[in-house]
């Protein structure tokens, strides 16, 4: 979450009303650039109602996007303070889903093979 939201916020996100929950998702819908036609009105709980919610919940109140806020609240727990590249690792796949969701097999493929070509130069 971004810094400003989370100096607004409570950080045991329980507790948050529903205004806080709206606010929340507000952010969320900007940071990851969600369409506007997609309805997040199954997300619009209060923080109890929030934190209640499995993985499976989100995906199915928002199918495109649920697993994203669900991270957001609920990071792996090798993701640390102290774990920058697990951070990072997060980071990246949440960019390159959404990338993807928008692209075609061709293009998914084309990254892909690159992928593969690159990848011993990371290690190395």
């Amino acid at each position: 979450m971004t810094e400003a939201l989370m100096s607004s916020l409570p950080k045991d996100y329980s507790t948050w009303s529903k205004a806080q929950v709206k606010t929340w998702l507000e952010e969320m819908k900007k940071i990851h650039e969600v369409e506007e036609t997609e309805d997040l009105s199954g997300l619009e709980v209060n923080g109890q109602g929030l934190k209640g919610l499995t993985l499976e919940n989100f995906e199915k109140r928002s199918p495109k996007y649920g697993a994203i806020f669900y991270n957001t609240l609920h990071p792996p727990p090798n993701q640390g303070s102290s774990n920058t590249s697990g951070k990072f690792i997060f980071i990246i796949s949440t960019v390159f889903f959404q990338f993807f969701t928008r692209c075609s097999f061709l293009t998914i493929l084309y990254f892909f093979l690159l992928s593969l070509l690159l990848l011993p130069f990371f290690f190395f």
